[in-house]
């Protein structure tokens, strides 16, 4: 591969999100999976293009290959915190929450400012019912970035997946204090 070409793919590989803003198609994803596929053919040690095959595979659904490109980025490269996030999250659609939890708590150690890692594990944490943790680990991540933070809460329905629980639950002081700290501006 020529050097700008080569430099081309870096720059694109290499930016956070994997992919654009909007969501890509099946068929773009199945070109990101040839793109890469090529690209570690000739560079098969490269956790990074590894990580992004894995992402790929995972908006597909394609959650066994995802979760092998994840772990052979990890084999390469264990210092890699986005890769860690990004198997956590495929663990936390498989609802092995115990898994995503240390895939995000690895990539917290890592990359202490991760915001998507903090974001995430608050998350697990809701979904295995440790909501004193999860409000911890919500304030974590709205401490490094409270926008993000927001955003986040506003697109996954957050609050009212939250006042479902306490409707089920009235009498849960975690939950209320959860949140009562979703709710500060």
């Amino acid at each position: 591969m020529n050097k700008v070409v080569f430099l081309l793919v870096c720059a694109y590989c290499f930016t956070a999100p994997v992919f654009a803003d909007t969501e890509p198609t099946p068929q773009e994803l199945e070109q990101k999976i040839v793109e890469y596929t090529v690209l570690l053919n000739q560079d098969g040690n490269n956790a990074r293009y590894l990580n992004a095959l894995g992402f790929a595979y995972y908006k597909l659904h394609r959650m066994d290959e995802a979760m092998d490109s994840f772990i052979k980025a990890i084999s390469i490269d264990p210092e890699y915190a986005v890769t860690y996030n990004n198997l956590g999250v495929a663990y936390l659609s498989l609802k092995e929450y115990k898994k995503a939890e240390a895939s995000f708590t690895t990539a917290l150690k890592l990359d202490p400012h991760y915001v998507k890692a903090a974001y995430n594990l608050a998350v697990t944490l809701f979904r295995q019912k440790k909501y004193f943790e999860a409000y911890k680990g919500y304030r974590y991540a709205k401490n490094i970035d409270s926008a993000y933070v927001k955003k986040r809460l506003n697109e996954s329905n957050a609050r009212e997946k939250l006042n479902d629980e306490i409707r089920k639950d009235p009498d849960n002081e975690q939950l209320r204090e959860l949140r009562k700290g979703i709710d500060e501006k």
